[in-house]
């Protein structure tokens, strides 16, 4: 008869926490959108205070106020204000260090109300003009990449879905993206880009909550040959 085998406390604390870490990553992964705008809201407050204590030109407290202001106004719901507010700093102030910021707000809020092209145009003005901040430049890639499936584009969304893994492979959210990725080319029926991407996860991040989803885009794939 087979000796029972002992699980040390050492081991139970291990499992323990590699349960909690993958359901923290999960929890982070499926509300990514939330933790981004908390971020940024951070942000947002931190530069209007920077701004409103320091000795910058008037030109730039002028943006940061209606950069505080865009932020108060969406958390409150009004986003007409908010749109207004956050236009007037991307077209007048575009060389104040708010305008990255704003430019980001203002995509995310387009496509919060359902304004896909509106969301698409900005998201990649942030990325063109202001990808000096990784986290933004990332958020932004998925911004476009969300806005193209929202537009029926599913092929250039899978393309700026890999590009935003690109831009950050060992991010949190890097293996989503690269599935993401793979689960869009197929429904625009590239087949071989979609095959191409989830060997990719297949090979490189076996252990990552994706791989079975992988699996399965993997077999979907290589039956509709």
């Amino acid at each position: 008869m087979p000796r029972p085998v002992r699980i040390t406390k050492r081991q139970m604390k291990e499992d323990k926490l590699v349960t909690t870490t993958f359901k923290v990553t999960e929890f982070v992964q499926t509300h990514s959108r939330t933790f981004i705008i908390a971020l940024v809201a951070l942000v947002a407050v931190t530069v209007v205070v920077v701004f409103a204590i320091s000795g910058r030109s008037a030109r730039s407290r002028e943006a940061a106020g209606l950069l505080g202001r865009a932020y108060l106004t969406m958390t409150v719901g009004n986003a007409e204000l908010s749109v207004s507010d956050l236009k007037t700093i991307v077209d007048d102030y575009g060389s104040s260090s708010s305008a990255p910021l704003a430019t980001y707000y203002l995509a995310d809020l387009y496509f919060r109300i359902g304004s896909y092209e509106k969301a698409l145009e900005y998201f990649q003005l942030y990325v063109d003009e202001y990808h000096h901040n990784q986290f933004l430049t990332v958020a932004s890639l998925v911004g476009v990449a969300d806005s193209y499936t929202e537009l029926g584009r599913p092929a250039s969304a899978g393309e700026f879905y890999l590009k935003a893994f690109q831009a950050d492979t060992a991010g949190l959210e890097a293996t989503r993206q690269l599935l993401r990725s793979g689960q869009a080319y197929l429904l625009a029926g590239e087949k071989q880009k979609a095959k191409e991407v989830f060997q990719q996860i297949i090979d490189d991040y076996p252990y990552s909550l994706q791989i079975q989803d992988a699996r399965m885009g993997m077999a979907e794939a290589t039956l509709k040959d």
